[in-house]
């Protein structure tokens, strides 16, 4: 009846202290730190661009980079949401946002 006990209380594998998981979750955090900081860059780079207005100006072009703008910009938000939510990201006084 002893090993029951011990298999009812749980061994000391079993406890959720000796798994992997804030490992996973930070690498998970600095993954998604890092596409936060690509996103914003591309996202600067479609905002920062020259647009023609004369001959050489194609609708075709300009609408498909403002959807990808579009999709790029609600990726970001989902991000900054997901890690606001988490307690990583903080303002300049180191408060939670």
């Amino acid at each position: 009846m002893s090993s029951n006990q011990s298999l009812k209380r749980g061994a000391p594998e079993m406890h959720p202290e000796n798994a992997p998981v804030k490992r996973v979750k930070l690498d998970k955090i600095y993954r998604l730190m890092s596409l936060y900081k690509k996103l914003g860059a591309e996202i600067k780079k479609i905002d920062d661009r020259e647009i023609s207005f004369s001959d050489d100006y194609d609708d075709i072009e300009e609408s498909r980079v403002l959807q990808r703008h579009r999709k790029l910009s609600q990726k970001r938000v989902a991000i900054y949401e997901y890690l606001a939510k988490r307690g990583v990201l903080v303002d300049e006084k180191n408060r939670l946002l």
